[in-house]
């Protein structure tokens, strides 16, 4: 199973591939099963395409206490996607992220698996969304 993570890596195409996909499977001899767990398991490796600019707002006990989702519903209410969906011009997709270790600085946002926004208010993220031309 050395190489199946590296199967899913594939930023240029912005999303990762299935991991039933024969790609998968034949870029490193891996079984159907072992593929499809590591896909499962890992929330950065996406089974379908996601937006252009992919936020993921941690939810967990302390970015919820500090208001996560007033910004995470801000979002579902103003984009018209809910948890996992993309908007139809394919330029942002949300996800209710589980824990981004990041509790000092709640509440967090990832956004693309790489960037994170700490401290995050809802002037923040609007400031931020209109920066990114969304």
């Amino acid at each position: 199973m050395k190489g199946a993570k590296s199967v899913f890596r594939s930023d240029h195409i912005r999303w990762r591939v299935h991991a039933e996909s024969p790609l998968a499977r034949a870029k490193n001899g891996d079984a159907r099963a072992d593929v499809q767990g590591v896909a499962s398991f890992y929330t950065m490796y996406w089974k379908k395409p996601m937006g252009k600019t992919h936020l993921a707002i941690c939810t967990n006990i302390s970015c919820m206490l500090c208001g996560a989702y007033q910004l995470y519903n801000y979002i579902k209410q103003t984009y018209h996607i809910g948890n996992g969906d993309v908007t139809p011009d394919g330029l942002l997709s949300l996800e209710e992220a589980e824990c981004l270790g990041s509790c000092g600085t709640a509440p967090a946002m990832q956004v693309n698996n790489y960037e994170y926004v700490e401290n995050l208010t809802l002037d923040k993220l609007k400031a931020f969304l209109k920066e990114r031309g969304l």
